[in-house]
């Protein structure tokens, strides 16, 4: 059996075990009720199928034309249908073999094209979904993976968006600067005698030692950090040199009292 038609049978998924229909290269499934593209997913077990006859499902659902329309059909519509421009990508990316779709070839462009959307909208979907639409942890690539289909596998091919989320998460951190007050001895100092830097929270406690010895000429071995924030009015000794500021939540507008250790 090479060919199927099974249009308007009110089909809304599709289960194949592996067995028979080893020779399946064309199927059309038009005006179904077919509303999640996850039933698209399970097609790819057809080890011969190559060409796919998909229309007028329920997975298509109508453009919005405003951004309150865009919200309101993303509410009632939580699973993954798509906007009848999208279905065709969408498609084409989940189903590695097909060469012709709804009797247009797919040629090597658009494949690309369409597998590289495809990762991207998988990405920021897992973000919409479990993340309240903000990666406040950037997800990994395999729990991803483990909700759409080919994403780890496309991933190897086009890059991992979550890799360049982290890049950028590692800029915004990097250039993020903090006001920090620093004087020597008890606070409050001698407003005289304070020094106030700008510093990245990713520098660690062993360099702002360094600081504070060409400040204060208290060598780093001799010194004790302890650090005050306004805000909550509680000190903190600074005693690991390998941790960061962020890690000790150094906050903009914070105070630092830099002491000589008792020999």
């Amino acid at each position: 059996l090479e060919r199927i038609v099974a249009n308007g049978n009110q089909l809304a998924s599709i289960e194949y075990g592996g067995e028979g229909f080893t020779k399946l290269r064309w199927l059309s499934i038009n005006d179904n009720a077919i509303a999640s593209l996850k039933v698209i997913d399970k097609l790819d077990a057809f080890p011969a199928l190559t060409e796919l006859r998909f229309q007028r499902n329920p997975v298509e659902r109508e453009p919005e034309k405003s951004v309150q329309e865009a919200a309101e059909a993303e509410r009632k519509h939580p699973d993954e249908t798509v906007s009848p421009h999208d279905v065709r990508w969408q498609v084409i990316a989940r189903l590695p073999k097909l060469l012709k779709l709804n009797h247009s070839e797919v040629r090597g462009r658009e494949r690309s094209d369409a597998e590289k959307d495809y990762v991207r909208w998988c990405y920021d979907r897992y973000i919409k979904l479990h993340m309240d639409g903000e990666a406040k942890r950037i997800p990994t690539r395999e729990e991803i993976g483990k909700e759409f289909a080919r994403y780890e596998e496309l991933t190897e091919a086009f890059g991992d968006p979550a890799d360049t989320a982290r890049l950028a998460q590692q800029h915004v951190l990097k250039n993020k600067l903090v006001s920090l007050s620093m004087a020597k001895g008890a606070w409050p100092p001698d407003a005289k005698k304070v020094k106030t830097k700008r510093l990245p929270t990713t520098m660690t406690v062993g360099a702002l030692r360094t600081m504070c010895f060409k400040l204060f000429r208290i060598r780093p071995n001799q010194q004790r950090l302890v650090y005050r924030n306004d805000a909550d009015d509680v000190e903190q000794d600074l005693s690991d040199d390998m941790k960061q500021l962020s890690f000790h939540g150094i906050a903009d507008g914070g105070e630092l009292a830099v002491h000589k250790k008792q020999s």
